[in-house]
């Protein structure tokens, strides 16, 4: 096993230094000799200029291409803390189960008595969300956040046009820094957007909404955390 890269890059600040992989030293004793060549290959000329690339042993390409990677900020390393859409931490256990023949084998259209522990299990998983959060029910259609925005105002509109209140209650306030599929979705189930301008960083605050506050809003959309 190879001892640690002695060409580690510098830390400047909070970002590593590195150069790319053709800017890297080479090593001189690696290679590939005539005599390596695979027996097909006889007779060919090797080439007797040096490539433009540098001449690096594996371990020393996995090394480069892995610090680079550790860069970025991805699943691997740290939680995605955006609450819109798909972007949370989903464990990497969730992706195994998910992968169990048991679910990723059923058919959407199967018959119900043999999708029974599937249902089940979305059974309980509405029980539990309607104890936690103290609602009568709760619908697992969704498959995405955009889709659950909009099954959400979908829901308000359906309230409101039982209340008869559709035509009058029309406005969906949302804060500027709000995922951009907010105003979308609210715009496509059929309401007015209301742009609320943080006056203190990106958070809104109570007395930023109250003016605003009237018989004519249908719902506040806000993104969570």
């Amino acid at each position: 096993m190879p001892e640690i890269d002695d060409k580690l890059p510098a830390r400047s600040g909070l970002q590593f230094e590195e150069p790319v992989i053709f800017e890297l030293p080479s090593d001189p004793d690696t290679g590939t000799a005539a005599a390596d060549l695979p027996a097909q290959m006889a007779g060919v000329q090797p080439r007797t200029a040096p490539l433009s690339i540098g001449n690096l042993p594996e371990y020393r390409v996995v090394r480069h291409y892995t610090r680079i990677s550790q860069w970025n900020y991805g699943i691997e390393t740290g939680l995605f803390p955006l609450g819109s859409c798909t972007m949370k931490h989903n464990p990497r256990i969730n992706e195994q189960i998910a992968f169990w023949d048991a679910f990723a084998q059923l058919h959407p259209a199967a018959p119900d008595q043999w999708a029974q522990g599937a249902l089940q299990i979305a059974v309980e998983l509405e029980q539990a969300l309607c104890e936690i959060n103290g609602m009568a029910a709760f619908t697992l259609q969704p498959a995405a956040g955009a889709q659950g925005e909009f099954t959400g105002l979908a829901m308000i509109r359906a309230y409101l046009q039982d209340n008869g209140q559709a035509e009058s209650r029309r406005k969906i306030l949302i804060p500027e820094t709000a995922h951009g599929t907010n105003p979308a979705s609210a715009a496509l189930a059929g309401f007015e957007i209301v742009n609320l301008p943080p006056q203190s960083g990106a958070v809104i605050h109570p007395d930023e909404i109250r003016p605003h506050l009237d018989d004519s809003v249908a719902a506040l959309m806000l993104t969570n955390p």
